[in-house]
């Protein structure tokens, strides 16, 4: 993983957060107890667990043109609303969920980084004078 940028950044800046009684927990058992208490140790470790996961969606290339700090925080959010939305009675997994949750946000991101390149158009004959 790339260690010079802002996701590598904050990578380390969640190592450090990070408690040992959460390591055996399940990802879907750890959004359990994040929607109790919202722990930021819980965010840290599923963020850290899964690091490969979500590197591989903000890294992806058809993102590219957008800064990484703008994709990282997107991810964290993202994750943060994926732990807080999980629903553990239906049948799917949490990275599956989480996968959802981050590329939609990614996708929004994407979207309002092409709409900002764009010329305003005017709304009038007036506001071309």
């Amino acid at each position: 993983m790339r260690n010079c940028d802002a996701f590598g950044e904050t990578y380390n800046l969640m190592n450090k957060v990070r408690m040992d009684k959460y390591f055996d927990i399940s990802n879907e058992d750890l959004a359990k107890a994040y929607k109790d208490d919202f722990n930021p140790s819980i965010l840290a470790e599923v963020f850290c667990r899964n690091i490969k996961l979500w590197s591989n969606i903000v890294y992806n290339v058809k993102y590219s043109g957008m800064d990484i700090e703008d994709r990282s925080d997107s991810c964290i959010e993202a994750l943060d609303r994926a732990l807080k939305t999980f629903d553990s009675d239906k049948a799917v997994k949490f990275c599956t969920y989480a996968v959802t949750i981050i590329t939609t946000a990614m996708a929004r991101l994407y979207i309002y980084y092409s709409g900002k390149n764009r010329l305003d158009r005017p709304n009038s004959y007036e506001d071309l004078c």
